[in-house]
């Protein structure tokens, strides 16, 4: 999380997220587990191919990633630090070894005060050394959802609860919209083939070039005076972007000698007085592509009347931003961003 100090207008967060409501699955801090840093280097020992994928992923680094230390710098909640190094006391900065490894093997697989793996349904067939709970609940969005969607943690100064993240939900509004759509892992855990069949533990995301352009379709059009640039529905069973507040598509169009117009695809917040003296960060609204089900979103650049005879270039851009301040759009600070497409169009000859 980013330049969350903005959100926290009511005070300091001392407290993490309320218990887990289902305990046999991930979650924040405290997981409650005597020696994390041993037990998840004997996952490591064993499982070396998975542990080598993990050990690549944003899982392990979800403490030291610089996107989030960054932030951590600005407000070190331990609302921040019960997800991000789930298996350290959230009161207080985690140990350098518990820090390292994240969001890690027991995190996810060693379920609280259990003594069994906690696992999907095997793809292999082969028997475990040790004992194993297989659960289906374990192989969809529930092993998601208590690390993926959560209200602010400013709940205390609210009138009404607002979801800082929302995945699951847009994902249930996709599917009670009447669409077929994958599962967490069928996207962020593909198949591995070979000797020992398994889920990719990378869990490719929003970092990956190749994801994102999985996500998404894009083309682009010219209508009269206009060019369009058309955004569809690819691999994605969700908002696009989703997740984290600070993530948005730049979507602009320029005619040759003319300056860019731009779109910023993204929830954009606005102040909210909840009583005197309090004021909260609220979205004000959505514009993200595929909200509710949506398979298609058109941004139209009304260019004017020479945009037929000259040429036009478009881009689309994913980027993250270190803030979401009202009227912050064009100014934002760019952390990264990944092209997802551009273009020219060509005018009348």
């Amino acid at each position: 999380m980013r330049a969350l100090r903005a959100f926290f207008l009511a005070g300091s967060i001392t407290a993490i997220a309320a218990a887990d409501p289902s305990p046999s699955m991930p979650g924040p801090s405290p997981r409650n587990h005597a020696d994390p840093a041993t037990e998840n280097a004997r996952c490591v020992q064993c499982h070396t191919s998975i542990a080598s994928e993990w050990q690549g992923s944003l899982h392990r680094a979800a403490f030291e990633d610089p996107s989030f230390t960054r932030a951590l710098g600005h407000e070190d909640t331990a609302f921040c630090r019960g997800c991000h190094a789930p298996e350290a006391d959230a009161s207080q900065p985690p140990p350098k070894e518990l820090a390292a490894i994240g969001v890690a093997c027991v995190t996810c697989h060693v379920p609280r005060g259990s003594k069994t793996i906690l696992a999907g349904p095997s793809e292999s067939g082969t028997k475990a050394p040790h004992p194993i709970t297989r659960s289906a609940d374990f192989a969809t969005g529930a092993a998601c959802r208590n690390c993926h969607e959560f209200d602010f943690p400013d709940g205390r100064a609210r009138l009404r609860p607002e979801r800082m993240q929302l995945t699951m939900t847009e994902h249930e509004d996709a599917k009670k919209a009447g669409f077929a759509l994958p599962s967490c892992n069928a996207c962020h855990m593909p198949s591995v083939a070979g000797a020992r069949p398994h889920k990719s533990h990378a869990f490719p995301a929003s970092r990956s070039p190749a994801v994102l352009q999985q996500a998404v379709r894009i083309s682009a059009r010219r209508s009269g005076d206009a060019i369009e640039i058309v955004l569809r529905r690819g691999d994605v069973a969700h908002a696009f972007p989703t997740g984290d507040l600070f993530r948005r598509l730049v979507v602009s169009a320029r005619l040759d000698g003319e300056r860019d117009q731009v779109r910023y695809l993204a929830r954009h917040f606005v102040e909210r007085q909840e009583r005197p003296g309090v004021l909260v960060r609220v979205a004000g609204s959505d514009d993200r592509p595929f909200v509710n089900g949506e398979t298609e979103r058109v941004v139209r650049f009304d260019l004017g009347p020479s945009a037929t005879e000259k040429r036009a270039t478009y881009r689309v851009v994913y980027q993250r931003v270190g803030e979401v301040m009202p009227g912050m759009d064009a100014r934002a600070n760019v952390e990264d961003a990944i092209e997802l497409a551009s273009g020219t169009l060509d005018g009348a000859q």
